[in-house]
């Protein structure tokens, strides 16, 4: 016996009416991107942007939306590299006026990252890359297979390697010491009224800092 739940099959009537929509990913040009600033707080100047993927149709409210169709179709991949494509294109574009900016995107999965793929995707492809940072998201991964990933990455790209929302699941101690990345972003859960927080968490913290700038990890 099962419940019935009006809005559970509205849910799925709706995801089922976007995958007619976009039956193929290799065509998901319904996305675009927002730059958001990433500033610093010793001088207020902006270090970098973080490439935001936005809906460009009524029929994804969000970029989770996106990426439930993806999965679900096993497209993951095609999109991930029509996010790079369109990521890399823009900075091309707009080089002169990024100036030693970085631009910070999410690797959608680095299992899916092929390093000597991605620098046959732009022409510019050494240019740009001294200004990206790809992003690590919390995404279950083995941690081996992910730190081969990195090393890959590493070899082949003039990249940047950012873990994202450190200490939620899995972006946790272990893949800090495996990646070893240039750029650490702490969960807004260890930011948020640290002013209040216990001392438990503000020690945490600030041990985590330490660290970082110990091994000239930004955070």
């Amino acid at each position: 016996l099962m419940r019935f739940i009006s809005d559970v099959l509205r849910g799925k009537v709706k995801f089922l009416s976007r995958q007619e929509r976009a039956d193929d990913p290799r065509d998901l040009h319904i996305t675009r991107f927002a730059f958001q600033p990433i500033v610093s707080l010793k001088d207020g100047s902006i270090y970098g942007y973080e490439a935001l993927m936005r809906s460009t149709t009524p029929h994804f409210a969000s970029p989770l939306d996106v990426l439930q169709l993806a999965e679900a179709q096993s497209k993951l991949p095609q999109l991930e590299h029509l996010t790079f494509r369109m990521i890399f294109d823009w900075m091309g574009k707009n080089l002169p006026s990024l100036g030693a900016r970085k631009i910070f995107f999410n690797a959608i999965s680095a299992q899916y990252l092929d390093a000597r793929e991605l620098r046959n995707m732009h022409p510019r492809y050494e240019d740009i890359s001294r200004n990206m940072v790809f992003e690590i998201i919390e995404t279950a991964s083995s941690e081996e297979g992910l730190a081969q990933k990195v090393r890959e990455l590493r070899t082949e790209l003039a990249a940047f390697i950012a873990i994202d929302d450190f200490g939620c699941a899995h972006s946790n101690a272990l893949r800090l010491l495996n990646i070893s990345p240039e750029i650490l972003k702490i969960d807004s859960f260890f930011i948020r009224s640290i002013h209040k927080a216990p001392a438990s968490k503000r020690e945490f913290l600030s041990n985590i800092l330490v660290y970082c700038r110990s091994k000239g990890i930004l955070t």
